[in-house]
Parts: C-alpha cells; sequence; structure tokens
C-alpha cells in the first residue's frame, strides 16, 4: 500500500461533504413586494443606527466637556496655589 493513498482517501471523503460553487451562488427568488419589505426594514435599521450614534457621541462630547472644564479648574488652582508659594516665599 503506497503511504499517500490513505490520504487521497480522506480528501475526498471530505470533498464529498462540500457544497458546490454554483449551489453556493443561488440566491432565494423574491417577489417585489417582499424585497420592498426587506428595503423598508433596511432603511429604518439605518436610520435607528444613525440615531443611536449621534447619542453616543452627544454622550462623548458632553463628557468631554466635562472633563474640559474640571481640568481648567484645577490648573487654575493650582496656578493660585504656585502664585500664592511664590508671593509667601518672596517675602
Amino acid at each position: 500500500m503506497n503511504r499517500h493513498q490513505c490520504k487521497n482517501t480522506t480528501i475526498m471523503e471530505n470533498q464529498g461533504n462540500m457544497t458546490t460553487s454554483k449551489e453556493i451562488n443561488k440566491a432565494p427568488i423574491m417577489d417585489a413586494e417582499e424585497m420592498e419589505m426587506y428595503a423598508i426594514t433596511d432603511k429604518k435599521f439605518r436610520i435607528f443606527l444613525l440615531k443611536k450614534f449621534r447619542k453616543i457621541q452627544d454622550n462623548i462630547n458632553r463628557k468631554l466637556n466635562k472633563t474640559s472644564k474640571t481640568i481648567n479648574e484645577y490648573n487654575e488652582k493650582f496656578d493660585k496655589e504656585i502664585e500664592t508659594n511664590r508671593n509667601s516665599r518672596d517675602k
């Protein structure tokens, strides 16, 4: 028995279970009304996603503004402390 013979049998068994490319490319046939229903659903889904993305973007902007305010407040406090320390050191 040839050592490649067993290997080829396994390959043939695996290929027997595979679907052909013609079968994969076949799309189910739909009538016009059914296609319109899917198009409307797709449009509604896109609108839904855009609304969600806008809401997320608004939340991000709100948090960014809040963080920026906090940073500015800390910078002002820090600057005041530095100024106070300089004045007390100079005296």
